[in-house]
């Protein structure tokens, strides 16, 4: 998977070659044309490529290390559209899918986003509304009941642009969404399309939590690596405390991403501009 040596989060990705810009750029308007919202597509591999990148690597079974190496660019030049595991599906819905740690927005049949999230670890704790309990995220059918716009404090924490479907359970955002299982139950999503969720769902649409919930900790990442979280496992924070945000302050406006024909399903690797014989370095 290190085919590609350095594509990796640093914050601004600096590069040895002129090429590397033009690499990234491809990658991430590969990724936004199939769903994967690699946010602003500008050659610069931050956090929000990542996430894309670790989308594509739990929806293809593949290691989930954030990096664009010969079998994540074969992912996604083979790229094929990722099939309902709802028995009798709407044609317009959510499905959250435990075992892989996706979550898809389906839109008149049409898949509208796949993006990484992270739910229910299976651990114990103590606190929030119930109590002592595990962290699970129930698998079933479900609708979306209510939402708040902006920060909502629980009593885990702070939380963004919570989309509650299942009690206390909600879709938002949080700062981190790690590739494993890490939350009290709800499904993490990340801050920037967070910020724009609300405009690809609605109040009564239907929400499918699908697969096997975590039960005892077990992580829901193939390759078992999964560190000891350390931040709050709910709500989205600035911090890695378990107390909640350090700053209420809202995240910039981030705009969902466009739809294309679905044609364009092919990557053609002379529009990568790629050669495995190339790494990139940083300076």
């Amino acid at each position: 998977e290190d085919g590609i040596r350095d594509y990796k989060v640093t914050g601004v990705q600096t590069c040895a070659l002129p090429i590397c810009g033009a690499t990234v750029e491809a990658y991430e308007q590969r990724m936004h044309d199939l769903r994967f919202d690699p946010g602003p597509i500008d050659g610069n591999f931050d956090q929000k490529t990542r996430y894309a990148v670790e989308a594509v690597q739990k929806l293809a079974g593949l290691p989930r290390n954030g990096r664009i190496g010969p079998a994540t660019s074969k992912a996604l030049e083979h790229f094929t559209w990722p099939v309902s595991r709802v028995a009798r599906p709407e044609a317009t819905r959510v499905e959250i899918d435990l075992d892989r740690q996706v979550l898809i927005v389906w839109t008149d049949w049409k898949v509208r986003l796949i993006t990484t999230t992270s739910t229910g670890s299976g651990r114990h704790f103590c606190g929030g509304d119930g109590g002592c309990q595990y962290a699970v995220t129930p698998a079933g059918d479900f609708t979306f009941t209510r939402h708040q716009d902006g920060w909502r404090k629980s009593k885990l924490g702070m939380i963004w642009n919570p989309w509650y479907f299942n009690g206390g359970i909600a879709v938002h955002g949080y700062s981190s969404v790690p590739t494993y299982n890490a939350s009290h139950g709800c499904a993490r999503i990340p801050m920037f399309i967070a910020d724009y969720f609300g405009t690809l769902v609605h109040k009564g649409e239907p929400v499918h939590v699908v697969g096997t919930p975590a039960h005892n900790g077990v992580s829901t990442d193939p390759s078992g690596n999964r560190p000891r979280p350390t931040s709050s496992t709910t709500g989205a924070t600035t911090t890695s405390t378990a107390t909640g945000a350090s700053s209420t302050t809202a995240p910039p406006t981030t705009k969902p991403p466009t739809t294309t024909d679905r044609k364009s399903t092919r990557l053609n690797s002379s529009h990568l501009v790629i050669s495995y014989a190339v790494f990139c370095l940083k300076k």
